[in-house]
């Protein structure tokens, strides 16, 4: 009798997980039946002018891969001595073990960003209706756009460094010298997880994405780690940081609002013609 009495009452901790369960299955059901919802509505069309993006993104990258290839990083600091903010910033938030595994994890956390961002606006694309080649076009032209403003944010990025020659705070603390020690303004880590963030919130707004807000608060949250832990690992000051995050953000929404604004269609002309006639739109 007491076997099966203990068989039918529940202990608190499998209560507790059975209870954790269904909120997460009730949380995962909400999301899939919001996308759901958000799938009947086909994506905005943005506009992709090859001969505009050859304009801007061929002579970008040429001049970033010329750069980065042929300048050296300066041997000495134009920039050497903090200020007294980033100092006291960079001592109170500073680990005294274990800097260089904070540095790795900021790295992967970078990537980790990358791989997201990038993916899930190809995804996006895929996801929408329209047919399998139309989703593909439009995957394709999502991650376009994302990478567009990577490669703006980097290579105006390794720009600033070298002019600026700042020193690290690792250097300027006396704990490590590299070959990239005066490239410490501003930090690229910042203003690319912040590019990232920004333009795959952004190309998902322009779209219509059901789950815009949700790329836009994961990308922050990730922006947000990825440059408090150079930071801690003394790779860089926090006004650094704080920089290339402003600068990150401002060219992931400015360059898909400018290069690739939504296109309204006009229905009128599309009874008329047969054909969707579309004109851009700058808001959203």
């Amino acid at each position: 009798m007491r076997r099966k009495l203990a068989r039918g009452v529940s202990s608190p901790s499998s209560r507790s997980c059975r209870g954790r369960l269904g909120a997460f299955a009730l949380c995962g059901s909400l999301l899939l039946s919001a996308a759901a919802a958000g799938a009947q509505t086909p994506p905005h069309e943005l506009r992709f002018d090859p001969w505009l993006a050859a304009a801007v993104d061929v002579p970008l990258a040429g001049g970033y891969l010329a750069l980065y290839l042929l300048a050296d990083s300066p041997e000495r600091c134009a920039i050497c001595t903090p200020s007294v903010l980033d100092l006291w910033l960079s001592e109170g938030l500073s680990l005294p073990r274990g800097r260089e595994a904070v540095a790795v994890v900021s790295d992967f956390g970078l990537y980790a960003v990358w791989a997201g961002g990038l993916g899930l606006a190809f995804a996006a694309g895929l996801a929408g209706p329209g047919g399998a080649g139309r989703s593909l076009r439009r995957g394709a032209e999502d991650l376009f756009a994302v990478a567009e403003a990577v490669l703006a944010t980097q290579a105006l990025t390794h720009s600033v460094k070298l002019l600026s020659a700042r020193k690290r705070p690792e250097t300027y603390l006396r704990l490590h010298r590299a070959y990239d020690s005066n490239q410490s303004f501003f930090s690229g880590h910042s203003s690319n997880s912040a590019a990232i963030a920004a333009s795959a919130a952004t190309v998902s707004h322009l779209r219509g994405y059901p789950f815009r807000t949700v790329v836009l608060a994961v990308g922050t949250v990730f922006s947000l780690t990825v440059g408090l832990l150079r930071v801690v690992a003394l790779k860089h000051w926090a006004s650094d940081v704080l920089v290339g995050w402003l600068v990150g953000a401002a060219l992931g929404v400015a360059l898909p609002l400018l290069l690739h604004p939504r296109l309204e269609r006009r229905e009128a002309s599309d009874a008329a013609t047969g054909g969707a006639s579309e004109r851009p739109l700058l808001r959203f």
